[in-house]
């Protein structure tokens, strides 16, 4: 798998990333004793077009850390239209912040602006002892045009050649290609 070809924005529906979100880390919170919930304005449209790969890791990473550091109490995601961000509507863009709340003070790690390197990760510590911190990105408008269904693909019983030599890659493959029934062979390098 050629990995540009992960580095593209994809069309996403936003009901399907926070549920997925919250079926990740409620389990977690909830083993701790602390309560979970993950939300999306209706303001939102429902299909964006963008990374929510990226989005998604950092917001599992950074709930995880808050879940961690948290005794008691509720850890709230919240996603909305980003209110200090004033896009022009006809441009496509959709300027959107996940806040996450969390009861406790979360000590970030030290190397948590390099979760995200473009600058859109602010940490606040209210007066009160709790934390918020708020993931900034922007996000487009999916494409309007009409959706082509293709024929589904019969991959039960075929070989397929991995070649990644990551084995967190290498796993997730696996686990998504044994879902079609295909058997799955490994190789580190292409040479």
């Amino acid at each position: 798998m050629d990995a540009r070809k992960l580095d593209r924005p994809v069309d996403f529906n936003v009901e399907r990333f926070v549920a997925r979100a919250e079926k990740i880390l409620a389990p977690r919170a909830a083993r701790q004793g602390i309560q979970f919930d993950v939300t999306a304005a209706d303001d939102i449209p429902r299909v964006l077009n963008g990374h929510p790969s990226r989005l998604g890791q950092l917001l599992v990473a950074l709930v995880a850390e808050a879940i961690d550091q948290t005794e008691r109490g509720k850890i709230s995601v919240r996603l909305r239209l980003d209110p200090e961000c004033h896009g022009t509507p006809d441009d496509g863009t959709i300027p959107l912040e996940a806040e996450v709340h969390c009861p406790a003070t979360v000590t970030l790690p030290d190397d948590w602006e390099t979760l995200s390197p473009s600058g859109d990760l602010e940490w606040v510590e209210e007066a009160d002892g709790s934390s918020t911190i708020r993931i900034r990105t922007v996000l487009h408008r999916a494409a309007e045009t009409p959706r082509t269904t293709l024929a589904p693909i019969r991959s039960a019983g075929h070989s397929v050649l991995v070649v990644d030599d990551s084995p967190t890659n290498q796993r997730i493959c696996k686990m998504h290609l044994e879902r079609f029934g295909c058997r799955v062979l490994f190789a580190s390098e292409g040479a």
